[in-house]
């Protein structure tokens, strides 16, 4: 899959509304961002109603050219609210270049 120009690759809103379902082993594979603002990013809502969990989230053989913000991990969407404590474990990056 080819991107661009645009926003990139987003997950999220994740936490935004109450019950929502665990996101589990999802994959992004083989592809090219191209003049994106974003690489991969992933967004969680402040205040959550409840409780979400992420696990298996795998990005690979992305290739990212003229991309201005390649990973964002943004634990606030809502600019200028007071953010709970979010906790990430296991987040291992690996590049080729």
């Amino acid at each position: 899959m080819t991107c661009g120009p645009g926003h990139g690759i987003s997950v999220g809103s994740l936490g935004k509304c109450p019950n929502e379902e665990p996101v589990e082993d999802f994959l992004v594979t083989n592809c090219i961002l191209n003049n994106t603002d974003n690489g991969v990013r992933i967004k969680t809502w402040p205040d959550t109603p409840g409780t979400i969990k992420v696990t298996g989230m795998h990005f690979e053989d992305i290739q990212m050219v003229n991309v201005k913000n390649p990973i964002i991990i943004d634990k606030n969407i809502v600019h200028g609210i007071n953010v709970p404590n979010r906790y990430f474990t296991k987040i291992t990056l690996f590049t080729t270049s």
